[in-house]
């Protein structure tokens, strides 16, 4: 299941790509924004015969119709849960080691010139149109095995959780409020972001009562927080951190006052 995910991503991914890449900034986020609502309502009306309409599927998960059924992933596993975590977190793990193998690799360092300087890239000679695509498309295989670990884990699949225009908000608001630029930070903000929806949500307040469907607002407050004080996100606020910390002790242990002929700290 998890390779159709990334293969429908893909097919998918690579017309629409062709089309978005012809823009940049806000317009090819309306773009892309745009191929979604299609696609959502599409799912919803003449591909109901594919996607059972507002329906959807349930029992899809583990050992349903688009599970990975020759896994037993409802045997628990002592201190981890069921097999499913473990299924779902040893994929993630792959999954960012392939990210980090692709970013470090010398066509991720052209990935990056096309991303600082696409002019640059140009006048060297690299078509800066074929590598856009091809993040594009690489992207969204990455985006296909998450949708496909996420209909395993919930056990259903409905176009609302999928293809709805508010869930491309939710991916943005985590990549923000962790840093983007970087392979730690989205995943640090899907871990604020899930926090606040599973936990800040079933808080009580004194005045208020449960916050419940508030907690939308509450993840709001703190997205305006993190832009505002900290603009790399939380994984560029502990970058820079540690460069403070790195830079006040030298190889040896001692602190510059120290290394310079002060007192050591």
């Amino acid at each position: 299941m998890v390779l159709v995910g990334a293969a429908v991503a893909v097919a998918i991914a690579v017309p629409i790509g062709y089309v978005s890449i012809r823009r940049s900034g806000v317009y090819f986020a309306v773009l892309t924004l745009t191929f979604g609502q299609m696609l959502y309502f599409w799912a919803i009306g003449p591909g109901s015969w594919l996607t059972n309409g507002d329906n959807g599927f349930s029992d899809v998960g583990v050992n349903g119709l688009f599970g990975v059924g020759a896994l037993p992933l409802e045997t628990h596993v002592p201190f981890l849960g069921t097999l499913t975590y473990v299924f779902v977190a040893t994929l993630a793990f792959l999954a960012v080691a392939a990210a980090s193998r692709i970013v470090n690799s010398p066509y991720g360092l052209i990935f990056r010139a096309v991303g600082e300087n696409q002019q640059r890239v140009a006048f060297v000679g690299l078509d800066v149109e074929r590598y856009k695509l091809t993040a594009f498309v690489v992207s969204a295989a990455f985006a296909g095995v998450g949708g496909a670990l996420f209909t395993v884990h919930e056990g259903f699949i409905h176009p609302n959780s999928a293809l709805y225009w508010i869930v491309s908000g939710d991916f943005v608001i985590m990549t923000v409020l962790g840093g983007t630029g970087s392979l730690v930070g989205p995943m640090f903000g899907a871990l604020i972001f899930e926090y606040i929806s599973n936990v800040v949500s079933g808080v009580s307040l004194p005045l208020i009562g449960s916050i419940g469907s508030l907690w939308r607002l509450v993840l709001g407050a703190v997205f305006v927080l993190v832009v505002w004080v900290l603009p790399g996100g939380v994984a560029g606020a502990a970058e820079r951190v540690g460069a403070v910390v790195l830079g006040a002790v030298d190889g040896d242990g001692r602190t510059e006052t120290a290394a310079d002929g002060g007192e050591e700290q």
